[in-house]
């Protein structure tokens, strides 16, 4: 691991050799000085949160890589604080989802995967990226089961909706997830928590220490660990495989220094590691193809297998394995140069992963698929922003990224001879990418503001792969592609905002390794988006409301095949939704949340053939909605405060979410999809003084069975319909003490 990540960390000391002395220098030439630090805009301090006034929470966001309001920023944002997550029982990215309008999450197998308004994919190939990645503290991560991780440690996440072509840039079409942790501060704090539940069992703990190392304060430092425990949600009756599936044995840790001697300079080192080993997925059948050529039978069932009924929550598998492993380096550092700021990001990061799954659902050992990745990227940025305060605001910079990343592929089935089995492929993908963006804002009246951004990307890609049946194949291709972004905000008053904007995306090309076939190519999208935000009745009621239509060209979907599944380029989307956001505090203690949307995601121009179906031919099939594209999600919750002896309190409450009918293939069959479904949470917060909090929590309160991904396999192994399902039914308290 330490040789794979040196050689990988040469290929960036170019950009950050350069980018990391020249600030340095700056630095160092500015400390001599002790200049006064810039002014940057800050919510006054009435506005910073409810517990002033008993109003909404004003969550100050960098969505658009500034501190601003939530309700000044002219995009499309929901950011979630730390101690919201908390109070929620919100662990991980997935949960986020369902509080989210028009964001859905997937996961395949181990991965997961976020949708924004239709946009996003089921991936499991290296070869390709995601329509919405992962920023972890503005580091971009590549590998999606880093989704998956709970969410350790966390001051806010924030999830941008709509094409982030600009200041984020990197494949950004659908949008972006932010992962914002807890800065050290020199301050001492300290705090740890203990989880424990029942329905599975569940066991968790979570810790960090904050403050100063040295006596000026000027180092100081962050940890945080944390433990989860899942006893899993699928009791597996097949004796040769594990026990239980669905479960979770994961730990995590982050690791922060930060240095600043003056006001003028830091620089900040963060080590993030998570590591997990269970049992994977439950893998449940869900029907066969109409017109299948196997006929209206499993295959597997017409040879003796039986299957589990999910219902019950109980599976069928003869093995099941999958272990993650991530680590990330990297180093914030910042300098004032004049009015503004330069900021420097290098990251390192490799990710493992390995899984082994029963794809067949039942008792034989009839189907398998598994699969060994092993990835490691640098990340380096160099951002100038102009002052805060300034008339003309602007920020510009540049971005190298690069990814090695090898894979391997493995499927067993007995459809095939032995000497055949099990079919082999996989291959080495080199990734390569570079960017400079600027993005501006001008105040043409104190009420009305321009903005806008543009990016150029130049993407080079190359892979070695192989397949056991076809051979090899040594392939490479560049892309490159401008983006841009304009629009207006004016302010009707303080509280009262409305903005419109253009934004265009690019989403490079990729292979689909181990196939042999050519690369796929890119693809863009254009939005146009109008919005309003808005803080009403003394702060009291806070609503955001937005509306778009966005045209992809080359949306990447993916594709059953002979053997495989295959990303491919549909010819023409077209996306259109509202969007909905309000809080309310009618009395200071009662808090009122409704999150809602709509959306039509429609294929305007597809056809393909069905690998499950080829007896069909081509098959047209423009109308069709987009896959993990529901055409409502809805969230509302109500949560009230009672007031106990000794300033003690008690918050109690729930909130009910739902989706519309969501299909997981673009040929939008019954059995390959969700019908509309309503979940429920429950909540009890304690609140005994300024140092202990007990939360009793309940989630999924009516054990519904929702499933979040589904596949016709390829013929070779098969051809059913299979399905994954977010987890059931879970109760339990945590309890926390602060110092």
């Amino acid at each position: 691991m330490l040789r794979a990540l040196t050689q990988s960390a040469r290929r960036s000391l170019r950009f950050a050799l350069i980018g990391t002395t020249a600030l340095a220098a700056s630095g160092g030439a500015s400390l001599l000085h002790a200049q006064a630090p810039a002014d940057v805009a800050a919510p006054p301090k009435a506005q910073t949160g409810a517990r002033n006034s008993g109003g909404v929470e004003q969550i100050v966001v960098t969505s658009q890589r500034r501190a601003a309001l939530i309700r000044k920023v002219p995009v499309s944002v929901t950011a979630i604080s730390g101690a919201t997550l908390a109070k929620k029982q919100l662990y991980n990215i997935q949960d986020i989802a369902t509080i989210t309008p028009n964001v859905s999450f997937a996961s395949t197998y181990q991965e997961a995967h976020i949708f924004v308004r239709g946009a996003g994919e089921n991936l499991t190939d290296l070869g390709a990226e995601s329509a919405v990645p992962i920023h972890l503290d503005d580091v971009y991560i590549a590998r999606p089961y880093f989704g998956f991780g709970d969410l350790l440690d966390v001051q806010r996440v924030e999830v941008l909706r709509g094409p982030q072509g600009t200041l984020f840039g990197h494949n950004a079409t659908g949008g972006v997830v932010n992962i914002i942790p807890n800065p050290p501060t020199p301050n001492f704090d300290a705090g740890t928590s203990v989880t424990v539940g029942g329905g599975p069992t569940v066991f968790g703990t979570s810790d960090f220490i904050n403050g100063k190392l040295n006596d000026d304060g000027t180092l100081f430092g962050r940890l945080a660990v944390q433990e989860n425990y899942n006893e899993g949600y699928f009791k597996n009756l097949n004796p040769t495989g594990p026990s239980n599936l669905n479960n979770e044995n994961a730990q995590a840790m982050r690791v922060q220094l930060e240095w600043k001697p003056s006001d003028i300079f830091s620089t900040r080192l963060s080590i993030d590691f998570v590591h997990s080993h269970d049992n994977g997925p439950d893998t449940s059948y869900a029907g066969m193809p109409p017109d299948s050529p196997d006929g209206p039978i499993l295959p597997a069932i017409l040879l003796g297998g039986v299957t589990a009924d999910p219902h019950k929550w109980e599976a069928e598998a003869n093995q099941g394995i999958s272990q993650r492993q991530f680590l990330n380096v990297a180093l914030h550092s910042t300098v004032q140069l004049g009015s503004g700021t330069l900021q420097v990001i290098d990251a390192v990061t490799q990710s493992r992963s390995y899984f082994n799954v029963d794809q067949d659902a039942t008792q034989l050992n009839f189907g398998s698929l598994g699969f060994s990745d092993h990835a490691v990227q640098t990340f380096n940025e160099l951002l100038y922003q102009s002052a805060q305060e300034a008339r003309w605001r602007y920020q510009i910079g540049a971005v190298e990224y690069y990814e090695n990343a090898t894979q391997q592929g493995f499927a067993h089935t007995l459809l095939l001879p032995p000497a055949t089995n099990p079919i082999v492929f996989g291959g080495r993908v080199y990734t390569q990418s570079y960017a400079g963006f600027g993005h501006t804002e001008f105040d043409v009246t104190p009420a009305f503001h321009l903005f806008g951004g543009f990016r150029w990307t130049l993407d080079e890609k190359g892979d070695n792969e192989y397949n056991k049946f076809i051979g090899q194949l040594i392939q490479s291709k560049d892309w490159r592609s401008p983006t841009y972004q304009i629009g207006a905000r004016y302010d009707v008053t303080d509280n009262i905002n409305v903005y419109a904007s253009y934004s265009t995306g690019y989403k490079g090309g990729g292979y689909n390794t181990g196939s042999l076939t050519p690369a796929f190519n890119p693809e863009t999208d254009r939005t146009i988006e109008i919005g309003a935000k808005a803080s009403l009745l003394d702060r009291r009621l806070s609503v955001n409301l937005s509306a778009f239509t966005n045209n992809y060209s080359g949306l990447q979907v993916n594709q059953v095949s002979t053997y495989s599944s295959l990303v491919t380029n549909a010819g023409a989307a077209r996306i259109r939704g509202v969007e909905l956001e309000a809080a309310a505090r009618p009395t200071p203690d009662l808090r009122l949340e409704l999150t809602a949307s709509y959306l039509d995601a429609r294929f305007v121009k597809y056809s393909t053939i069905d690998a499950s179906r080829p007896s069909l031919g081509t098959l047209d099939l423009a109308g069709n909605y987009l896959t993990n594209a529901p055409p409502y999600t809805i969230s509302t919750g109500a949560y009230y405060t009672f007031h106990l002896p000794r300033d003690q309190t008690l918050e109690v409450g729930g909130r009910v979410y739902g989706q519309g009918e969501t299909y997981f293939s673009a040929f939008n069959l019954a059995e390959d999809s969700q019908d509309p479904v309503f979940r429920a949470d429950l909540t009890a917060f304690y609140t005994i003084n300024d140092h202990w909090t007990v939360n009793a929590f309940a989630r999924n309160v009516t054990n519904a069975l929702v499933r979040n991904y589904g596949q016709a396999l390829a013929n070779v192994v098969g051809g059913a319909f299979v399905v994954n399902y977010d987890p059931g039914r879970s109760v339990g308290i945590t309890a926390a003490w602060r110092f």
